[in-house]
């Protein structure tokens, strides 16, 4: 179980997402037993490329940045939670890439992709990228059924 604080600064109305559901479902299962706090901040493109440029060096845009935390354990017995991160996603950039997907279908896939990544999965190396996309799909699939079961 854990908290997440979310904030659109974005300038698009989001529908009804279970954020909490979905972080439950990944955060269950590659920390299981472990209470978390996460941020997710939805902006627009203009937002994330600046934040792009900033932090990454990259004066582009893309669909989502993650910030996360260095835990290394040693703060667990006094920490109520793991503060993990922020995930930071642009919805103009959501819109433009998810092709016959809905918006919310998207939404979703980037929001796990960034949760993957404050866990630690990385895709720069092909056998990175293998092992990040296969927990992508099973969390994704995971996701589904909980949705539509």
């Amino acid at each position: 179980m854990g908290l997440i604080n979310i904030n659109n600064r974005s300038s698009v109305q989001i529908e009804m997402i279970d954020w909490e559901r979905i972080t439950d479902i990944v955060c269950d299962g590659e920390l299981p037993d472990k209470d978390y706090e996460i941020g997710l901040i939805l902006v627009d493109s203009e937002e994330m490329q600046k934040m792009n440029r900033r932090y990454r060096g990259h004066n582009s845009n893309t669909d989502v940045l993650t910030f996360g935390f260095d835990y290394d354990g040693t703060l667990e017995k006094t920490m109520p939670s793991l503060l993990l991160g922020d995930i930071i996603i642009d919805i103009n950039q959501i819109d433009k890439q998810r092709g016959p997907i809905s918006r919310k279908d998207e939404l979703i896939e980037a929001f796990v992709h960034g949760l993957l990544h404050l866990m630690g999965y990385e895709h720069i190396r092909s056998q990175d990228k293998e092992v990040m996309e296969k927990a992508e799909n099973r969390y994704l699939n995971i996701i589904r059924g909980a949705f539509n079961g």
